[in-house]
């Protein structure tokens, strides 16, 4: 801008030393004929006249170049501060003309730029708070195939690390048929849905849902949706191996029950002895079918009810004891020797007592049946840390190691044949678990094949803010 006043001013100088030399020039031809001295004076005058000029035309031209330079290197700074994203100057102009228009077109620019800015930058807030918050993993995938954004559950789905933005969606991802179909979506600007089993870097059941971008084929890209149903197909497995479970464990006494009636209907009940054998199988049947009924129900309760326990601090030896004692009576016709070892001082626990023996009664039941005759089901309560433990350890046929993790689902049993012999159901160490959960605790087991089995379940002890039972 200096080079700009500089010439406005050297302009406006040589334009008046012009006109003041031309001046000079018609007054000395006009006065050519005079003598020499005039003429000598004349040019002087003339000199004078012309530094005068000159004087008047520089202090005039750098006036004037001043009132236009100015408010022009103001906008020129203001316009660089802009473009540095910088809003807080602004271009004063207090004149009425041009430059004034120029200069108030440049403020209100700049409110413009700061107000679409600020509004893109809440909206790219927002949107980054909901994709941080979405439990879906969501994938902006670019007209050329590169990641150009992952949200916080796409990065725990597929367990990326630092530097996959801007890498090719075939390199995050790491699924060919997932890849495939992004290509293919973004080739044809059509919307897709798949599902996909995902073995890296765990095993997933995958809904993806893409969809692309604005602009159409080949256009600004897609993005993907990745939906994580494994939990859901896990349930759903759940839901429809309890049904045929149920179904199979109902059908089998209902069948043995409608067989028998129809054979003493037909003629057996007029032969004492056999209608005495059947109607003890009736009988046996219908208790199974009983037993059965009254374990569901239990199970329902447990999952479905807003409050299955009712926990209340008391002495966790009672119903230990009281299971334990119960056990030992249907033990002895069995040849299995019950023994117990607790504590010599109160076990206080936030408990629900009918549901903890509920536990102890299946443990128990459990390990007499599987126990031959002249083993051993010892029965054990000890305080370690926080907790109380309770162990139910046999010296039966142990179970298998491919077994182990499924004893607790419901109907899973390991030698079905026997189960069915023993009359029972299925149900019992789900019941276990679901109760142990709901106190607070956990339940382990430890087997050997052969060997014997230890099941093992933890209460939390009672803390001295809770009131004990009984206290006022």
């Amino acid at each position: 801008m200096k080079g700009l006043g500089l010439k406005v001013t050297t302009a406006v100088l040589l334009t008046v030393v012009a006109s003041t030399l031309a001046v000079g020039l018609i007054i000395i031809g006009r006065q050519g004929s005079a003598s020499g001295e005039d003429a000598a004076t004349t040019r002087l005058i003339l000199l004078f006249s012309v530094l005068i000029a000159g004087g008047i035309a520089t202090a005039v031209g750098s006036r004037l170049a001043s009132g236009i330079i100015q408010p022009v290197e103001q906008m020129t700074d203001v316009a660089r501060s802009l473009s540095t994203g910088d809003f807080s100057r602004y271009a004063f102009v207090n004149r009425d003309d041009e430059l004034s228009a120029l200069g108030e077109a440049l403020n209100e620019m700049s409110a413009s730029v700061r107000r679409m800015l600020e509004a893109a930058s809440t909206g790219k807030g927002h949107l980054e708070a909901v994709l941080s918050t979405m439990e879906s993993g969501v994938v902006f995938i670019d007209s050329h195939g590169r990641v150009s954004m992952v949200n916080t559950a796409a990065v725990k789905i597929f367990n990326l690390q630092d530097a996959y933005l801007g890498r090719p969606h075939v390199e995050v991802l790491r699924n060919y048929q997932i890849s495939a179909e992004v290509d293919r979506a973004i080739t044809t600007g059509s919307s897709m849905r798949l599902e996909v089993n995902v073995i890296y870097p765990q095993e997933r059941s995958l809904e993806v849902f893409l969809n692309p971008l604005a602009g159409g084929p080949n256009g600004s890209g897609v993005v993907v949706v990745f939906h994580d149903v494994t939990e859901l197909k896990r349930l759903e497995k759940i839901r429809r191996d309890f049904v045929a479970n149920v179904s199979h464990e109902l059908k089998t006494p209902v069948t043995s029950v409608k067989g028998f009636a129809e054979t003493l209907l037909d003629g057996a009940i007029s032969d004492p002895a056999t209608a005495r054998e059947f109607v003890e199988i009736i009988f046996r049947e219908a208790s199974r079918l009983d037993m059965l009924v009254r374990d569901l129900v239990d199970l329902s309760n447990l999952e479905s009810a807003p409050v299955p326990i009712k926990p209340v601090p008391d002495d966790l030896r009672d119903s230990v004891q009281a299971s334990t004692r119960k056990a030992a009576l249907k033990a002895g016709p069995a040849g299995v020797n019950v023994r117990l070892r607790t504590p010599g001082e109160p076990v206080i626990c936030p408990i629900d007592g009918e549901r903890i023996e509920q536990v102890m009664d299946n443990l128990l039941d459990n390990a007499i049946k599987f126990t031959p005759r002249g083993g051993v089901v010892e029965v054990s309560l000890e305080v370690q840390g926080n907790y109380a433990v309770v162990t139910v350890a046999d010296t039966g046929c142990g179970i298998p190691p491919e077994d182990l993790p499924r004893i607790f689902e419901r109907f899973y049993t390991v030698d079905k044949a026997r189960s069915k012999k023993t009359g029972g159901t299925g149900l019992g160490l789900s019941i276990v678990k679901h109760t142990v959960d709901l106190h607070g605790g956990r339940v382990q087991v430890e087997s050997e094949y052969g060997k014997g089995s230890s099941f093992h379940f933890s209460i939390p002890l009672f803390s001295n803010h809770m009131p004990r039972a009984g206290a006022s």
